[in-house]
């Protein structure tokens, strides 16, 4: 009797070792199997998202630790008040409906101490976001909003903003890779350990705020906005009123104090690009932009499929030269890598079932199509092979932070989402761009889906 029982929990305990290598076998393949454009197809996407899944679930950290990079280090200095004042503001935001009454009520500046490189700074700071969205770790950490003494700035400004980590997905660091080859605005963010007090340290995304001292301080002083709330740039866009923006602007140029002749001048140049947006008048809207910019800026869109949320009117931030009137947008770090379903969405964008103005037009004028559409393949055969590489290189870094060491030693350890929409969109852009541009027909005057 003793014997069979003997038998019985040693055949449990071998299976129970059995399934745990098999668990331990499969997840130790799924962690080394490399993701490339050859093995992405129907067949794989049920192991994939297995693969993704396992993982994300059992290995994925939410709080993301240096990979032994050389992040410099900032300590923040709160009261208990303080404290608890972020409890209130992460629970508020934390919930799936944010009270707005209630969380700007909430959020009003207080003081506090910012600890660098051995020096000490009085700062006023608070949570950053009129409507703020995954701007909270969970864990008492959430994005700030800072603004230092008169005569004092970090990374030279004065007035800056401290991004949890994982608000800004590694998209974030692929548009400033397309902004930095296609030589088109944007702003750069550098990584910082942030400790509260003696708590632990976290990541955190140093931003600068986008305003004519941004320009200023990289040598763009001719460069202007005009900023209203979410109104960013005062440049038509799919949720904008064009009256409205007139009016907007009227009243900013009188509080910044341009006199009359100037604010004429600019008052006529927003007027007649938002006139021409809104008509959709695509011969005319070529002597609102410099070519070359312009042209650069929308290949740089097209490659990664942007999809849309950064031109939006409280993202599209749209700067105009005072030397030559024209305009010139920034690439912005709100836009989110997405894949090409269709060939025949490329060129035209819709969002919510309103037209981007913005896009639209542009791309609907013949000249800023070819040109944008030849960028786009000198782009993939300028890289070829490298542009997949290093786009792999920067999601894996951003991957990295998240999962222990013997997973990201393992190759193919990338975002399962954006690698493929790379693949997949370079063979979609090559291939609609020759049969595009060769057909007799020209271009479509249909607005189509971009997805």
């Amino acid at each position: 009797m003793k014997l069979l029982q003997i038998k019985k929990i040693s055949a449990i305990i071998g299976c129970l070792l059995l399934s745990l290598g098999l668990a331990s076998s499969f997840i130790f393949y799924i962690a080394s199997y490399s993701v490339d454009s050859d093995n992405i197809n129907a067949q794989n996407n049920t192991f994939l998202s297995i693969r993704y899944r396992i993982l994300t679930d059992y290995f994925r950290s939410y709080y993301p630790v240096n990979i032994g990079e050389e992040i410099p280090n900032i300590e923040l200095t709160f009261s208990k008040n303080d404290f608890s004042h972020i409890d209130k503001i992460q629970e508020i935001t934390l919930r799936d409906t944010i009270d707005i009454k209630v969380y700007s009520k909430l959020n009003k500046w207080r003081k506090g101490v910012l600890k660098f490189n051995g020096n000490k700074f009085n700062i006023k700071w608070k949570a950053h976001g009129r409507r703020p969205t995954e701007h909270s770790d969970g864990n008492g950490y959430i994005s700030l909003n800072i603004k230092m003494e008169k005569g004092e700035e970090l990374y030279g400004s004065n007035h800056f903003r401290l991004i949890v980590y994982k608000r800004l997905r590694a998209d974030m660091k692929i548009i400033e890779y397309l902004a930095e080859y296609f030589k088109l605005l944007n702003r750069k963010h550098k990584l910082l350990n942030i400790k509260l007090d003696s708590n632990k340290e976290h990541i955190y995304w140093f931003e600068d705020r986008l305003n004519n001292k941004y320009m200023q301080k990289h040598g763009k002083e001719t460069l202007v906005t005009f900023t209203r709330g979410n109104e960013k740039s005062h440049i038509l866009s799919n949720d904008t009123n064009i009256n409205y923006l007139e009016e907007s602007l009227s009243r900013i140029l009188i509080e910044k104090g341009y006199n009359n002749s100037t604010a004429d001048s600019i008052k006529a140049s927003f007027k007649k690009f938002n006139k021409c947006l809104y008509t959709y008048n695509a011969n005319y809207v070529r002597q609102f932009v410099d070519m070359d910019y312009i042209t650069s800026f929308l290949a740089a869109r097209m490659i990664g499929n942007l999809n849309g949320h950064g031109i939006r009117k409280r993202n599209l931030f749209i700067y105009l030269d005072t030397l030559n009137y024209k305009f010139y947008p920034v690439l912005s770090r709100e836009e989110f890598v997405t894949v090409i379903k269709h060939q025949d969405s490329i060129d035209y964008f819709r969002e919510n079932l309103n037209l981007s103005y913005f896009t639209t037009t542009l791309l609907m004028n013949n000249d800023v199509r070819k040109e944008t559409h030849k960028k786009v393949l000198e782009f993939f055969e300028t890289k070829g092979e490298d542009f997949e590489k290093e786009v792999t290189a920067i999601y894996d870094i951003f991957e990295a932070r998240h999962f222990p060491d013997w997973v990201t030693s393992m190759r193919g350890l990338t975002h399962l989402q954006p690698i493929p929409y790379f693949y997949v969109n370079a063979t979609f852009l090559k291939d609609y761009i020759r049969k595009r541009e060769n057909s007799p027909k020209g271009l479509s005057k249909e607005l189509l889906y971009i997805d």
